[in-house]
């Protein structure tokens, strides 16, 4: 006689269940095999499957498929959509059916909080006009976007009435910048931002100037809390500076990623003169701060920098990196003793320190993940004695969002 089989899914708890398949979040093709394959994981993994959704536009039937699956086959699924990731082919109005991307979307997805765009070229006005039918989104990332003017940009980000957070990353204009005067501060005092995260794209470029003059115009001055840019350059850096100094009622999350440029002749010496253009004073209120891709050469710089920092820090995160023959505990002795013994950093309660050991090549085409190690936590503990203890001495994962779990 065959023994009474025994449902697996019974041994746990539904909602313990429903946690374990969280984990899956960013992995679609597990939550869509859970889907498929189990009836009690199929609520949860089908949520997730479609609150972050990403939608190949190379072809309209990729577009079609879409909406029948939210329209016609589960009408549930479009209340599911809370983040739509759009690309990762260009979305430019040369094709007619790009006009009924938006319009199409924005009436079926009426949940939508977060819109992701990727390789946006906006060169057709009336284009413009149909991308902005997503007004009501709270958080816009734009991912390699080409826009004709500066103003274009902002009239479409004045669209978005409920605007909270905004991403830029490698997004650029063409032809004359800065023309703020057609802006006019009646049209963007009601533009409020709480997150900005902008990644300037190219060394050479000063498109953070136009956007923090641009903001200073904004209400965005009293609420913007978290600030995460990309500094190339002494003039992106002195804006970044007068952003911050506008903000020191609201800003409490801080993230400078001091980038490397391995195809320009960008030189260590004004990577130093821009991190120190950046002037942080005692009465902003940061409560975390965050440096990422500093060279180890650049340590003195980075020395002035944080003793100039606000007291109220809690969290600090460090992300250094160079050849293996800077790395030692004599190269990070002082930022050791500054970090653990300064009046500055007496509230710091996590001291978070990656070392990356290597060094970029100009004569290969490769991504930075294949040019540095990490180096182990043992290493890190010995070249940083007093904070380790202290007890205040973390790892942290430069590849997790600004917005993740540390």
């Amino acid at each position: 006689m065959a023994e009474p089989t025994t449902d697996c899914t019974t041994i746990l708890p539904k909602e313990l269940w429903d946690r374990c398949i969280d984990v899956l979040e960013r992995d679609p093709s597990s939550l869509s095999a859970l889907t498929r394959t189990c009836r009690t994981f199929h609520p949860r993994s089908r949520y997730l499957l479609y609150k972050l959704f990403r939608l190949d536009l190379r072809r309209e039937k990729t577009l079609n498929e879409f909406l029948t699956a939210i329209r016609d086959d589960d009408p549930r699924l479009a209340t599911y959509v809370r983040i739509l990731q759009l690309g990762q082919y260009s979305l430019d109005g040369k094709h007619p059916w790009h006009y009924r991307v938006p319009v199409a979307l924005c009436a079926s997805t009426t949940n939508l909080y977060t819109l992701i765009m990727h390789n946006l070229r906006v060169f057709h006005p009336d284009f413009l006009n149909y991308v902005t039918l997503f007004r009501g989104v709270g958080s816009l990332e734009l991912h390699n976007g080409i826009f004709d003017r500066f103003t274009d940009l902002v009239r479409m980000l004045l669209k978005f009435r409920n605007l909270e957070s905004l991403t830029l990353r490698y997004v650029s204009w063409y032809g004359i910048k800065g023309l703020k005067q057609l802006i006019g501060p009646s049209l963007s005092k009601g533009f409020k931002l709480r997150s900005l995260s902008v990644a300037t794209l190219s060394f050479w470029n000063d498109d953070l100037v136009d956007l923090v003059d641009w903001l200073l115009t904004t209400p965005t001055t009293n609420a913007l809390e978290s600030l995460h840019a990309t500094c190339p350059g002494t003039e992106n850096c002195i804006a970044l500076g007068r952003l911050i100094a506008s903000c020191t009622s609201s800003l409490r999350q801080l993230e400078i990623v001091v980038e490397e440029d391995i195809y320009s002749t960008f030189k260590p010496e004004e990577h130093i003169n821009s991190l120190n253009s950046i002037v942080i004073t005692e009465n902003i209120y940061i409560t975390r701060l965050r440096l990422q891709h500093v060279h180890v050469s650049y340590i003195p710089s980075l020395l002035t920098f944080l003793a100039n920092a606000p007291p109220q820090i809690e969290q600090l995160y460090l992300n250094i990196r160079g050849p293996a023959a800077l790395l030692s505990a004599a190269s990070f002795g002082e930022l050791d003793t500054l970090i653990a013994t300064s009046v500055t950093f007496q509230r710091v309660r996590k001291a978070g320190v990656m070392i990356q050991r290597g060094q970029l090549s100009r004569d290969t085409y490769a991504t930075e993940s294949w040019l540095y190690d990490v180096v182990d936590k043992i290493a890190v503990q010995a070249w940083f004695p007093k904070l380790h203890e202290k007890g205040i001495l973390a790892e942290f994962n430069l590849y997790k969002m600004w917005h993740g779990r540390h």
